[in-house]
């Protein structure tokens, strides 16, 4: 990977995001990307029995060109509820639930007032979990994300079938300290 790699700040990243991170030789997270809509920044997908289904935190109204360290969430809705009912529901039969979800349930319950609070606090608990280094937060308004694509070999899930590339939650849930082994494990996809 590009050393000069920055990765975007986004709320529990999928698998990709994570391999890439960890095969990279550039532990820097920007915070000061512009936000968009509709994207990674404040929605992240765990699976729901055979589907993959989107969870989202709410934010204040935002305006063209806001840069994600000014973006605040909304509290108007109990939207923690919600968030944690759904990966309870979904994830309370796996593995390392009972081990990771209380950590997990006292961030989302922190009332961040920034985004990009609650995005960093997630992070550095499972950076710390599975023992990865620490990244930078830096001001950085470049977006020099060099995303690899690479293959993501199918492991153990609830609900049988395996959904690809979910938040990562999902893997450490069901791989608890493990999951690290395994991301560093992904080999590069082969362009056809």
């Amino acid at each position: 990977m590009n050393s000069n790699t920055i990765f975007p700040l986004y709320l529990l990243p999928d698998l990709q995001w994570f391999t890439n991170y960890l095969h990279s030789n550039n532990y820097q997270i920007t915070i000061n990307s512009n936000y968009e809509k509709q994207f990674l920044f404040n929605r992240f997908y765990i699976k729901l029995k055979d589907e993959k289904y989107s969870l989202s935190i709410p934010v204040n109204k935002i305006h063209r060109g806001i840069k994600l360290n000014e973006v605040c969430i909304n509290y108007n809705e109990n939207w923690e509820s919600k968030v944690l009912r759904t990966i309870e529901f979904n994830y309370k039969m796996t593995p390392y639930f009972d081990f990771l979800m209380p950590e997990i349930e006292n961030i989302f319950k922190n009332k961040h007032e920034k985004l990009i609070e609650l995005n960093q606090n997630l992070l550095i608990y499972i950076f710390k979990l599975l023992d990865i280094p620490k990244p930078e937060f830096i001001n950085s308004n470049e977006n020099l994300f060099d995303l690899k694509v690479y293959q993501i070999e199918p492991y153990f899930q609830n609900f049988d079938n395996f959904i690809e590339n979910l938040s990562i939650l999902d893997l450490i849930f069901n791989k608890g300290k493990f999951s690290r082994f395994y991301l560093e494990d992904c080999k590069l996809k082969e362009v056809n």
